[in-house]
């Protein structure tokens, strides 16, 4: 894991800075040797616009009217998750979560999550880049200084 990169990129999330967040993380992936994650390079995931918007529409309709018969809890926060990519390469998928508290200090909070959704939402057109993730895995390929490094980046 490249922690400087990734301590680095951490505070232009917290900025709220993805613009200049993607924009070195794909600059820092372009100084290393050519390998099959460079096609990551430019890509992003504005096709699935609409269905991410109908996905946290229909989980808020849903989650809202839970809330609204609960007393005690009311709706703070969503939280979206996606499965750990590098490792399930024959799907990535989005999962949704609902709060009714939100913690300061640390993530542990999120595990205690009050509703999920029934249903996740596939990630589709990174289809070619699970592959390349199958593929390192399968063939052990991280021996490979710049597949290594690119790995690390991606």
């Amino acid at each position: 894991m490249n922690f400087d990169l990734e301590d680095k990129l951490n505070e232009y999330i917290k900025r709220n800075d993805l613009d200049s967040e993607i924009q070195i993380a794909e600059s820092e992936l372009s100084k290393i040797p050519q390998t099959e994650f460079h096609q990551l390079i430019g890509m992003n995931l504005l096709h699935l616009e609409w269905e991410l918007s109908e996905f946290i529409s229909k989980f808020y309709s849903s989650v809202k009217l839970k809330y609204t018969f609960s007393f005690t809890k009311k709706l703070k926060a969503f939280y979206c998750e996606m499965n750990g990519f590098t490792i399930n390469y024959d799907r990535w998928f989005i999962d949704l979560f609902s709060f009714s508290e939100i913690g300061q200090e640390d993530y542990e909070w999120l595990a205690d999550f009050e509703h999920s959704a029934n249903k996740d939402l596939t990630i589709t057109g990174f289809e070619n880049l699970q592959k390349v993730y199958e593929d390192v895995y399968k063939n052990q390929k991280f021996d490979i200084p710049e597949i290594e490094q690119a790995y690390e980046v991606a």
